[in-house]
């Protein structure tokens, strides 16, 4: 459907390296629905966003993306396991959303590199998750990643030029640390992702027995594993916002930080350039010294004569004849 919920703002963006995120993308209860929406801070430097492309992670029901106002949107599904077929509505529902593309129908559609878009999704939370590409446990939340590829085009036009990979996932280690959001390889980036948590909302798997002190509930299966509901949920929720918070202020940090170290390095590049440049002048001129000093060489060795005209102005022979012209000159007189 199209949205009059998307948010196409202007925007004045400080650092050429901001990435995408969910927001909100904490708090969520497994089992339920909610709203997050995908934030594309701007395009490439100099160019724009003419499509996304959002691989929806397994665990996820369904989804329902709002279109922006030029868009049009594209969703392919996958089927589901058994085990994970539900009702709805009294139908039963064997597939879940795979990838959902979203594209600018022409040029003045694109989102240029100054303007923030919005796009909110609807979405559904499994209770299962065993696919270790779009879960994980990272600084001690459950997590699902939101991979997305960014494309983008020149003025103009909609031909895809470039590509951002918005897909560097992270795990908590074995010993339990987690490495940072940023800790990402080219050419992948910080992958947008949601913390959630197991809630009463979803079944007890057949010949599981819930803890006593729980209505029930949890997460269904957690790479094969039943994991119970929390106790405190209002508490998980306070302690993933504020991790939430935290990893996006520590890597807009290190992208500004980034920024300026680019800056210096180009500054350092035309230094470099500049000294280059002088000394390519050097060795040309050098070469072209240690040329004319060899022709002079060789001038000297087959043209004497030349060579003394060219170095004295006049010819050695000329001045051994006015010399000797003037001892006969002193003799005669001496006579």
């Amino acid at each position: 459907m199209r949205s009059a919920g998307i948010a196409l703002f202007c925007l004045c963006i400080s650092s050429a390296w901001a990435h995408i995120t969910m927001e909100p993308n904490s708090g969520f209860a497994a089992g339920s629905y909610f709203a997050s929406a995908i934030k594309v801070p701007h395009g490439h430097n100099g160019m724009y966003t003419s499509s996304l492309k959002l691989y929806v992670p397994k665990g996820i029901m369904s989804a329902v993306p709002e279109i922006p106002t030029g868009w049009n949107c594209t969703i392919t599904n996958r089927q589901l396991p058994v085990n994970e077929r539900y009702m709805s509505h009294g139908s039963l529902v064997t597939t879940a959303p795979d990838t959902i593309l979203w594209e600018a129908e022409t040029p003045d559609d694109t989102v240029s590199n100054s303007h923030l878009l919005m796009i909110l999704v609807q979405f559904k939370l499994g209770c299962v998750f065993n696919d270790s590409s779009s879960a994980s446990m990272w600084q001690g939340s459950h997590t699902l990643w939101f991979r997305i590829e960014q494309h983008s085009s020149s003025l103009g036009g909609l031909h895809e030029e470039s590509t951002h990979y918005w897909t560097g996932t992270q795990r908590d280690r074995a010993d339990g640390t987690s490495p940072p959001w940023s800790a990402t390889t080219a050419p992948e980036q910080p992958c947008p992702y949601v913390f959630f948590y197991p809630s009463t909302s979803c079944a007890v798997p057949a010949g599981q027995i819930a803890p006593q002190s729980s209505a029930g509930g949890g997460i269904t299966s957690w790479f094969g594993r039943y994991i119970p509901p929390v106790e405190e949920p209002d508490l998980i929720r306070d302690v993933q916002h504020a991790r939430s918070v935290a990893n996006e202020e520590l890597l807009e940090a290190l992208e500004d930080n980034t920024v300026l170290n680019l800056a210096d390095l180009d500054g350092l590049k035309n230094d470099y350039a500049r000294a280059i440049a002088i000394a390519s002048i050097a060795l040309v001129l050098s070469a072209l010294v240690s040329v004319i000093f060899l022709a002079l060489g060789c001038l000297r060795i087959f043209d004497k004569s030349g060579f003394a005209m060219l170095v004295f102005t006049e010819p050695i022979t000329s001045s051994m004849s006015a010399i000797k012209t003037s001892r006969d000159h002193d003799k005669h007189d001496n006579l």
